[in-house]
């Protein structure tokens, strides 16, 4: 029995926008295994996807945020 999993295509193109209270760019950021420049990362990321596409539905107009 395989053990496989379908992953769908997809793709985004847009903006997104970074506050953090590291010192840099945020090392999260980068990679999530990297540590903050503080003992803890305040941070918010806001995205705005301008076009793209996952498994044939629209992305195009999706907004986010993460605090």
């Amino acid at each position: 029995m395989s053990n496989s999993h379908v992953h769908p295509a997809w793709h985004a193109r847009g903006l997104l926008f970074e506050n953090c209270s590291c010192t840099t760019v945020c090392p999260g950021h980068i990679h999530f295994d990297q540590l903050c420049t503080r003992e803890r990362c305040l941070g918010y990321w806001a995205m705005r996807v301008d076009e793209g596409d996952f498994g044939g539905v629209s992305l195009a107009g999706a907004r986010a945020v993460v605090a």
